[in-house]
């Protein structure tokens, strides 16, 4: 199970490097897209604009699933690493505590700011 989970996090790492911009950037080139056709309406460049946000939301809904299953196999390790052998806890007890400990600890940042924990 291990060896799977650094396979994924690995085969999400290739895949994003494919990549020509990151997660951030697609999200600040959306908002500055979104600001721009706010402020000017011209009917050419307004098309051609649609298409580009389009793909670009296709493009950052794509890099979104891959920090999904980024997290998935990060949270996934630190489960299967929590060597401690209380049979009495399952193993969606032990990523549920994990979970609120993460998020009461403000260590999970979402995927608009990174995919890692906090350390």
């Amino acid at each position: 199970e291990i060896k799977a989970m650094k396979y994924l996090q690995n085969a999400v790492c290739n895949e994003l490097a494919v990549y020509p911009t990151s997660l951030w950037e697609d999200e600040d080139l959306l908002l500055s897209i979104d600001q721009d056709s706010s402020t000017s309406r011209s009917s050419s460049t307004t098309a051609i604009s649609e298409n580009v946000r389009n793909a670009i939301v296709v493009r950052r809904g794509e890099k979104r699933v891959l920090h999904h299953f980024f997290n998935l196999a990060c949270w996934a390790l630190k489960l299967l690493d929590n060597g401690d052998d209380d049979s009495s806890t399952t193993s969606l007890e032990k990523y549920k505590q994990l979970l609120e400990e993460e998020i009461s600890q403000n260590k999970l940042m979402y995927l608009t700011s990174t995919f890692y924990f906090k350390k």
